[in-house]
């Protein structure tokens, strides 16, 4: 599920000479625009395209880069240079996770919340768990469906959606949700599926679909019907535009033709049952690291340990042979 810390798309200004020049960088999206301007003594703005600006587009870590600059080389060797300023943020800092191979062309992942050692206003989705997709072809990403909202306080966005409200959805690179989650103390056992060819309706598996929503979407986000019939016994509260056009992380794999194990969204029956799939398994992490499932909570997460195959880590005289860092 994804109801904690919403984080909005990382733009960010970097100069790219003396006289102002700049290029806005889109993190997380999928554009990426680049402009000159000038800037005056009392601060205002002038634009500087001018007929020969001319229009390049490169793509850097899966990320496009829109360049639109008088003296595009120029301004091309810039960028190349400045690469380093948000390398943190993608592939070094996601190195950090050990992840397998991915088998075919979609794998899910996911991770139950741990509800004993966190509350609702805990970081991240320690909390609340959550599901996502990393596609063979972007093993460094995982995509998942979050609320797109203003309240980026988990503490007051959760207790709204287990009180049943609805937000608009939104499609982005989760990964830091699930290197943080590998990174408690109390460890978490992460589940993961290899996607069998005959689960997707389209021979993507659903990457093209989840770009377009990536971009824009109309999909509502909520939690599943019977979260708020559990947690606040709202034993009237129905919502059919459930499965439709309304969504959670689980879920949401169905909405670009993934056929899913489970469509209830509750995670500790939805996890199960990805754990039960031919080809699943898993792993677990704790402080950051894969350890041995020894080292993960039993007795906390009994519901998948009596399901999960277990992939242990190598020891020290193995060589990992189904593992990438992401």
């Amino acid at each position: 599920m994804q109801s904690s810390d919403i984080i909005h798309s990382y733009q960010k200004e970097v100069p790219l000479s003396f006289n102002c020049k700049y290029i806005v960088f889109n993190i997380s999206g999928l554009v990426i625009a680049a402009h000159s301007k000038s800037y005056s003594s009392a601060g205002s703005s002038t634009s500087k395209m001018g007929p020969n600006a001319s229009k390049h587009f490169l793509n850097i870590n899966n990320m496009w880069l829109r360049i639109k600059v008088q003296g595009w080389f120029h301004a091309l060797a810039l960028v190349i240079t400045r690469l380093t300023l948000f390398i943190p943020l993608s592939s070094t800092n996601s190195a950090e996770l050990p992840l397998p191979l991915i088998r075919h062309s979609l794998q899910l992942v996911g991770f139950h919340g741990d509800q004993c050692n966190f509350h609702p206003r805990s970081p991240m989705m320690r909390w609340t768990g959550h599901l996502g997709m990393r596609y063979r072809n972007e093993p460094r990403s995982i995509f998942g469906f979050t609320p797109d909202t203003i309240h980026d306080d988990i503490g007051i966005l959760v207790p709204m959606l287990l009180n049943g409200n609805m937000f608009k959805g939104r499609v982005k690179d989760d990964m830091s949700y699930f290197k943080d989650a590998a990174r408690s103390p109390f460890g978490f056992v992460f589940v993961f599926w290899d996607v069998p060819y005959q689960s997707c309706m389209t021979m993507d598996c659903g990457q093209r679909h989840l770009q377009n929503d990536a971009f824009q979407t109309s999909k509502m986000y909520s939690f599943p019907p019977s979260a708020p019939r559990f947690y606040r016994n709202i034993t009237n509260y129905f919502n059919t535009a459930w499965g439709i056009t309304c969504f959670n992380c689980a879920t949401y794999p169905a909405s670009v033709g993934v056929q899913v194990p489970d469509s209830s969204g509750m995670f500790d029956i939805y996890l199960r049952a990805l754990a039960e799939q031919k080809n699943a398994f898993c792993r677990c992490y704790i402080q950051g690291k894969w350890q041995h499932s020894q080292h993960c909570d039993r007795d906390r997460e009994v519901f998948l340990f009596d399901v999960c195959v277990f992939d242990e880590p190598p020891t020290s005289d193995q060589c990992p042979k189904n593992s990438t860092l992401a």
